[in-house]
């Protein structure tokens, strides 16, 4: 059983020298963020090294470093670089975006899962998640949307013309019933 006495000793190595040693060489590997967040160490800078080395390893952290937001606009411009966005649109598909080929997809769906909290940044993710193949990345898009309708305290017509537009062709286009489901639920 946890005791405060317990927390008090665990919180007290974590935060000696040899941990923070130790943290600080994992952050260079894009490792130990949880613990780096726990004692203090700054990871954002190393974190965004090794996305910019590795993306391919690294991208699934962008959650890491959005809510600063000099790093939040680093992250939206390391993944317009990294993601072959002009070849991404397509049509809806009743798709759950499993495999090799749908890589790119989940990376997109990573990060628009992450852009909820941050209303009309990263629009142009929005709209390329509401033109994926892949179902959980348009109903990301959808509740990325509805948050975002929420925060501003207005109708999606009111929050971007342009937006509330993609929506309404996926509405003439889309296949899956939970996205229908959920445009409905979230009044688009």
């Amino acid at each position: 059983k946890r005791t405060p006495e317990l927390t008090a000793v665990a919180q007290e190595f974590l935060r000696c020298r040899e941990v923070g040693d130790a943290g600080r060489k994992w952050i260079l590997e894009g490792k130990g963020i949880r613990l780096a967040k726990f004692v203090g160490i700054d990871y954002s800078e190393p974190l965004l090294r090794c996305m910019e080395m590795d993306f391919d390893h690294h991208y699934y952290q962008c959650g890491e470093l959005m809510g600063d937001e000099s790093y939040r606009r680093e992250v939206l411009a390391l993944f317009r670089r990294k993601l072959p966005m002009g070849r991404m649109p397509s049509e809806p598909e009743d798709n759950l975006g499993l495999g090799e080929k749908y890589a790119d997809y989940s990376k997109l769906g990573c990060l628009v899962q992450n852009l909820v909290d941050y209303p009309m940044c990263g629009e142009d993710f929005i709209v390329l998640a509401l033109q994926s193949p892949v179902v959980s990345n348009r109903n990301a898009a959808l509740r990325a949307l509805n948050a975002w309708c929420k925060e501003k305290g207005c109708s999606l017509d009111c929050l971007s013309a342009e937006l509330a537009q993609e929506v309404r062709v996926l509405k003439g286009r889309e296949c899956s019933e939970s996205v229908l489901n959920n445009m409905v639920k979230y009044g688009f």
